[in-house]
């Protein structure tokens, strides 16, 4: 096992490879061992580039939109994509 910190998008991309590789190894092996420890340095990875909703600067802020304002988005849509959006809902 050769795990390393993840520290730019070519580690982040390996480490992707590399649990794809591993993905149903059993738990308590070694390569299930190695699976757990580079999901887990995925997933901070990642929490420190895309931060969770709400916590980047730029994150969208969809709790702060108010039904006129969905209603208004829905309205500008092509009637053909409403219905298509409420087909796959139902």
């Amino acid at each position: 096992m050769d795990v390393k910190v993840i520290r730019t998008e070519a580690d982040h991309v390996a480490a992707l490879r590399r649990i794809e590789a591993l993905w149903g190894a059993p738990a308590g092996s070694p390569e299930g061992d190695e699976l757990n420890i580079l999901a887990t340095l995925v997933e901070r990875y990642e929490e420190r580039i895309w931060p969770p909703h709400g916590k980047g600067r730029m994150a969208p802020r969809l709790e702060e939109f108010t039904h006129a304002d969905l209603e208004a988005i829905r309205e500008a849509e092509p009637p053909e994509a409403s219905a298509q959006f409420d087909s796959e809902l139902k």
